[in-house]
């Protein structure tokens, strides 16, 4: 293999995609789109959330100050009308009525307890929710923390504990993470935040940038391109050249997609679009180790993936073919995002394990791992040692399939043409 060749086409692959309007446009507008869409989001959630009138309809007139304290102390910036009533005839019809007409956002029917059962007294009281929407569920939880605290106030009064002394045990309390051989404290949320945002940044550069490399071999196949290349340079440097130019490429999109979000996280943008300012600053705030890991991933990953989809357009001869193979190379990614939450919560289950082993999916899920939890180190050495033995294997079939797929044109071969072009390549 020539170097100067591998490095000349890997520089034409790079200036022919970098300078394309598609590229410019995918780099520059998918951030824009993306926090855009983010920021407006936001804004019609803090719009939506100043609006907030609900009746509370009860018994015990005492519970209902009690709940209506507790949503309005734990609303985090929205605004509440709370209206309290106790039950009377008619009310409830009338409630339903104001419902109806966009007068009430809802009402909650708190249940009665019954005083003479002693089996009842210490239970709270429950109640109902009525609303017009079947989706008004953070209202139903956010009135469920309510009146399970204000239940847990009124009864510790009437047990006769001081009122101060009852505010500071239903004052919330926090609890720092110091994850072991980190030399700083660490936002558990943020960590996942940004574990989250990268392993997703991954995945879509690597699913991208690698079903590229089969793209740009069906087109330059169809085109009979190939034809004209082979005569001066060998097909193992202008597979070589075509998977460093393409990812090369893909760098370059994360490098300025990462600058971007930095950017917004040191000029504190990120914090107005609410959610996706938990991935920013997250992402910013991360140690180098996890740039490093990230980085690493991606070249191995890219590397597997790419040649992969360079020995499927090898073998195919239209787009539509290869969008067909495309599933081979998109099963296994996706399977990383079914088990995202599983490995998240359980990172040294046997899954989480087994996954970060297998090639196919251990870039990713091994990247995850090491940004929320280190693994042992023997699991670091073989995911990379496994890593290298894949990515060796394709490489190896890929360069065979491809000496004698870039040429072959018709049909698509089947299984024992292709051990065939293997076994004489």
């Amino acid at each position: 293999m020539l170097l100067a060749n591998v490095m000349l086409v890997a520089k034409r692959e790079y200036l022919e995609r970098v300078k394309t309007k598609a590229f410019v446009l995918s780099t520059v507008l998918i951030p824009i789109f993306f926090f855009g869409f983010m920021l407006i989001a936001a804004m019609l959630t803090k719009k939506d959330s100043g609006a907030h009138h609900i009746a509370i309809v009860s018994q015990d007139a005492a519970l209902s100050n009690l709940i209506k304290q507790e949503i309005v102390t734990g609303a985090d910036g929205a605004k509440f009308k709370i209206d309290t009533y106790t039950p009377s005839e008619g009310l409830q019809k009338q409630l339903d009525t104001n419902i109806t007409e966009g007068k009430l956002e809802g009402f909650l029917l708190i249940g009665s307890e019954n005083a003479a059962d002693t089996s009842k007294q210490m239970q709270s009281p429950g109640g109902t929710y009525y609303s017009n929407s079947a989706s008004d569920i953070p209202m139903q939880q956010r009135l469920s923390s309510a009146v399970r605290n204000a239940y847990v106030v009124e009864r510790m009064k009437g047990f006769g504990v001081p009122e101060k002394e009852v505010d500071g045990l239903m004052r919330a309390t926090g609890i720092d993470l110091q994850t072991i051989g980190v030399s700083r404290k660490s936002d558990s949320t943020a960590t996942i935040f940004g574990a989250v945002g990268l392993m997703l940044l991954l995945y879509m550069t690597v699913l991208l940038h690698g079903i590229n490399v089969g793209r740009s071999i069906v087109e330059e196949k169809t085109s009979r391109v190939f034809e004209v290349m082979l005569s001066v340079i060998r097909p193992d440097d202008l597979l070589a050249g075509k998977i460093l130019g393409v990812g090369s490429v893909g760098l370059t999109q994360i490098g300025i997609w990462l600058a971007s979000t930095g950017i917004l996280a040191a000029f504190g943008l990120s914090m107005a679009v609410g959610g996706m300012g938990k991935v920013t600053d997250a992402i910013h705030q991360m140690p180098l180790a996890s740039f490093f890991a990230f980085a690493l991933c991606y070249v191995l990953g890219y590397i597997y993936y790419s040649s992969v989809a360079a020995m499927f357009g090898s073998m195919v001869n239209s787009e539509q073919e290869m969008q067909q193979m495309n599933m081979f190379v998109v099963m296994p990614l996706a399977s990383c995002m079914a088990f995202l939450y599983p490995v998240i919560v359980h990172p040294d289950a046997w899954y989480s394990v087994a996954l970060s082993l297998f090639p196919p999916t251990a870039p990713l899920i091994m990247f995850l791992r090491v940004t929320m939890h280190q693994p042992p180190a023997w699991e670091l050495l073989l995911s990379l040692g496994l890593m290298f033995v894949a990515i060796y294997l394709v490489i190896w079939l890929a360069s065979r399939i491809y000496r004698v797929g870039i040429l072959m044109y018709g049909k698509r071969p089947n299984l024992p043409e292709i051990l065939r072009w293997i076994r004489y390549s």
